[in-house]
C-alpha cells in the first residue's frame, strides 16, 4: 500500500508520507481475509497512528516517531498473540516490518544501516508449544485483474485443505 501510493514520486513531503502510511495500513488490513492483531497488522497500524499524532512536523521527525513505535509495538506483540507469549518471541513480520521502516529513516536521513547484532542459535525452546500440525506449506500467486479473492479462498476451501490463507486485493 505504501509503495502503490508514492509509486510516481521521485522524493516526498511529510503529508505524503503520512498518507503513504495510512495507505499501508488500510491495504495490509484489507489484503487479509482474516485480520490478526499482534502481527505486522498490528505494528503498521500502531506506527502510522502514531506518525499522525504529530502536528505538521518535518519529515525527519515522523521518521523517527513511525520507527519508535513500530519497535514498541512489536515488544507488545507477545501480550495480544497467546503463541508468541508461550515461545517467548516477538512477531516476526511485525519485526522485519519495523527493520524496513527503520531502513526507510535511515536512508532518508543518508546515515549507515548498523549491522544487526547476531542472533544466538536456538535461543527460543519451542518444545512446549502446541504445534499446529502443517507438514508443509504451498504457495500460489495469482495476477490478473478485478480478482475476487473471497471467490477464490471459497473454492479452495473445498478442497478440503486444512489451513488456507488467501492474501492480497483484486490485481
Amino acid at each position: 500500500g505504501m509503495a502503490r501510493y508514492l509509486d510516481n514520486y521521485e522524493s516526498c513531503d511529510t503529508a505524503d508520507m503520512l498518507h503513504a502510511l495510512e495507505s499501508g495500513t488500510r491495504s495490509a488490513y484489507q489484503s487479509m481475509t482474516t485480520p490478526t492483531e499482534g502481527t505486522m497488522l498490528t505494528v503498521m497500524r500502531d506506527a502510522a497512528s502514531a506518525a499522525g499524532e504529530l502536528s505538521n512536523p518535518p519529515i525527519h521527525e515522523v521518521l523517527n516517531k513511525v520507527v519508535e513505535e513500530a519497535q514498541a509495538s512489536v515488544d507488545r506483540t507477545p501480550s495480544l498473540l497467546p503463541q508468541l507469549a508461550e515461545a517467548g518471541v516477538v512477531d516476526a513480520g511485525g519485526l522485519g516490518l519495523s527493520i524496513i521502516l527503520e531502513g526507510m529513516r535511515f536512508a532518508h536521513l543518508e546515515e549507515e544501516f548498523p549491522d544487526p547484532s547476531p542472533i544466538p542459535a536456538n535461543n527460543v525452546d519451542m518444545s512446549g508449544v502446541q504445534h499446529e500440525g502443517h507438514g508443509y506449506c504451498t504457495e500460489f500467486v495469482v495476477t490478473g485483474q478485478s480478482l475476487d479473492r473471497n471467490r477464490l479462498e471459497n473454492v479452495l476451501k473445498d478442497t478440503g485443505a486444512e489451513s488456507i490463507l488467501v492474501v492480497g486485493d483484486s490485481e
